[in-house]
């Protein structure tokens, strides 16, 4: 021992620093096997260390409705007369709302709410026929204020959850537009007023089933979706030949362009669209690319919240072209809406054709492309146009 004592003193410095770290290495070594020998465990414990950290991938949600809450949604007729138009209110706060043609060619709406809260909602008119098919179809509680003779027997025979405000409570009128405007025209509610209304009722307030997505009429996705075409690119710099040589160079003519290079060569620029419903009555809208929405008009005129005073915009578009016909003196409406008819999906700048199908009137509304797939829509609120089938969309640059 003495002689090895007196060796590593004799050594220099560099050659006690690299036995040490030897010796280290030896005795960390031996522990290791130990460790293996003795304890079987500290060899999963070391490879559980060793392993990369991965993160699990939460899958995406849609964010437009809560995909957690069974409630039912409600769904309000909103009157589009021009002397109430200017007072719309909540439509904002909707995430569907639909507009069809009823007498003398006017349109009346149908705004779907799901788990809003909104102050004001209006103003409300009365119902036709033919809008419970589409309350139905989102087993919505359907909100108004009268009825046509169709309606009222509809109402009765079909069983709909309806609040009425000829004879429910949550309805009041604007006593500041009394005087100025037709007193038709004066009809409010809002979330609050309808709530205590059909808990008065005993209304059912969940869906039936437990998944809420299935019960949505629209497929959405949580990932942002282009429509836009691909088209050759010409500007092909001399260095790229060789990359040339393998694939075409393509240049997507979108103004909004997306991760994922599309392949819907039916696809056209959908910057401006107009949905005329009648000589009283015309929709339109203009693509707005920094916010990636669609600025909506009404017969030229922006079309704006009366309490917010900001105009009304939409994530998607639906026209659907479905025929029209007169079924009394008075001039009320029906439509041929079941069966199957044709139209457009509108989204981010672009639009395709596409074809509506419905079974029957309470079955939801289906919607697919030329080629057979599913129409998609992007993660946002939607204006469903159902459009007289006499009259023509515009949808250009």
């Amino acid at each position: 021992m003495k002689k090895l004592i007196e060796k590593i003193k004799n050594m220099s410095k560099k050659k006690k620093i690299v036995t040490c770290v030897i010796s280290l290495i030896i005795i960390m070594c031996i522990l290791v096997l130990c460790a293996i020998v003795f304890k079987p465990e500290a060899v999963k414990e070391i490879k559980e260390k060793l392993k990369p950290e991965t993160k699990e991938e939460v899958p995406k949600k849609i964010s437009i409705f809560n995909t957690e809450s069974k409630v039912r949604p409600i769904a309000v007729m909103i009157n589009n007369h021009n002397q109430a138009r200017p007072y719309h209110s909540g439509l904002d706060k909707a995430q569907i709302v639909y507009e069809f043609i009823v007498e003398g060619g006017i349109t009346r709406m149908l705004a779907v709410f799901k788990d809003q809260d909104v102050s004001r909602i209006g103003p409300v008119r009365s119902s036709r026929h033919y809008y419970l098919d589409y309350a139905m179809e989102n087993d919505a509680i359907y909100v108004h204020w009268g009825w046509s003779p169709q309606a009222e027997a509809d109402i009765a025979s079909l069983g709909i959850n309806n609040l009425n405000g000829l004879y429910d409570s949550g309805f009041s009128r604007d006593q500041s537009l009394i005087g100025k405007i037709n007193l038709e025209h004066t009809a409010i509610t809002s979330s609050s007023g309808i709530n205590d209304a059909i808990s008065k009722k005993g209304y059912r307030t969940e869906y039936k089933t437990d998944n809420v997505e299935d019960n949505l009429v629209l497929k959405y996705s949580p990932d942002e979706i282009n429509l836009g075409k691909v088209e050759l690119k010409d500007e092909i710099e001399e260095s790229d030949s060789a990359v040339t040589n393998m694939v075409s160079s393509f240049k997507l003519i979108s103004n909004t362009a997306y991760n994922a290079v599309p392949q819907n060569n039916d696809a056209i620029v959908a910057n401006r669209v107009t949905v005329p419903y009648s000589n009283y009555m015309t929709a339109s809208y203009t693509y707005d690319i920094t916010n990636k929405y669609y600025l909506r008009y009404a017969n030229g005129n922006v079309h704006k919240d009366y309490i917010t005073g900001e105009q009304y915009h939409f994530k998607n578009i639906l026209i659907l072209k479905v025929e029209n016909y007169t079924i009394d003196s008075y001039g009320r409406q029906s439509l041929k809406n079941i069966g199957s008819g044709n139209g457009y999906y509108i989204t981010n700048g672009y639009a395709r054709e596409i074809k509506w199908y419905k079974e029957s009137r309470s079955g939801k509304t289906t919607y697919k492309y030329l080629d057979g797939s599913d129409v998609v829509v992007n993660d946002g609120n939607t204006f469903i146009q159902v459009e007289p089938i006499n009259m023509n969309p515009t949808i250009s640059e």
